[in-house]
């Protein structure tokens, strides 16, 4: 199997695993007695964190609640948005590639990791502020 063949199937299963927790939260309503999953963070320590709620947002964004998607958790829309971009860039990635037959690999790869990357620390900076120094 080729680098191509292989990206193409990690890009494939990665769009799969998003459309599965698009799923999810389309199945579940943003009701908190109707969702399954309660937070580990919660269920933990006895307080609410910052990624509690975001299960329920999701839901409420896939029926574009939006305002109730704030009252969830106020990060829900911009993780949300994360999964939707990174959804669509997997489908991209993989229809370039199963289209193209001379391409420089290394560079979409290059490009797709950095557009992922700075995606994932907009989305996700609130929860990885405990890095920094205050």
């Amino acid at each position: 199997m080729d680098n191509k063949t292989s990206y193409v199937i990690i890009n494939i299963s990665f769009a799969g695993i998003i459309m599965l927790i698009m799923m999810y939260s389309g199945f579940f309503s943003p009701e908190k007695s109707n969702h399954p999953v309660p937070s580990a963070c919660k269920l933990l320590t006895g307080e609410e964190c910052q990624s509690t709620g975001l299960s329920r947002s999701f839901s409420a964004l896939i029926r574009l609640d939006f305002k109730q998607a704030k009252e969830f958790n106020q990060y829900g829309l911009r993780i949300f948005g994360f999964f939707i971009i990174q959804f669509l860039l997997r489908l991209l990635m993989s229809a370039i590639l199963l289209r193209k037959r001379s391409l420089h690999i290394n560079r979409l790869v290059l490009v797709d990791t950095f557009v992922s990357l700075g995606t994932f620390l907009f989305a996700f900076w609130p929860f990885l502020e405990f890095w920094t120094i205050h």
